[in-house]
């Protein structure tokens, strides 16, 4: 996976632009060409090893939140990544973490991004990972996410 330091500030491209006026060949937006509304968002929780990153324990309300932004994730790829701070042998793949989200949704995490909103209405996205990354490693989502809230979908 691709490492950022928390609170990159990321653009949209202009492909990307483009794309989200796409139509189809019958008038509607292709899922596949839609492209998120924010012009900009921060990132958090795109992690490596070799990279620190903060610790401790997440607030409650912020994890909850996290959970739900789970159960409706965002840039949905088809491949998987797993974590690469679980121990592994060379001989054997790692496992993908799964998590089991406030709502009873079970999920496999590494193929999709989860993105909330700051008090302020900037957009933060993460991988998925993040929710595995904050309960088995402890990772700590930047202070501005304390109070964040679900993205409007």
């Amino acid at each position: 996976m691709t490492y950022y330091a928390d609170g990159t500030l990321m653009r949209r491209s202009t492909l990307l632009e483009w794309c989200k006026n796409r139509r189809d060949t019958f008038g509607l937006s292709s899922p596949l060409f839609q492209a998120r509304r924010q012009k900009s968002w921060r990132t958090f929780g795109w992690l490596e090893p070799g990279h620190d990153y903060a610790t401790g324990a997440c607030p409650p309300g912020l994890l909850r939140t996290l959970q739900e932004a789970g159960d409706h994730p965002v840039d949905q790829t088809r491949g998987r990544y797993s974590c690469r701070f679980c121990p592994s042998s060379h001989d054997e793949l790692r496992p993908l973490p799964k998590l089991t989200t406030a709502s009873g949704r079970e999920l496999l995490l590494g193929s999709a991004s989860l993105e909330v909103l700051d008090t302020t209405g900037q957009a933060w996205i993460a991988p998925d990972l993040v929710l595995h990354y904050v309960v088995e490693h402890r990772y700590l989502p930047p202070a501005e996410l304390a109070d964040a809230r679900l993205a409007p979908r």
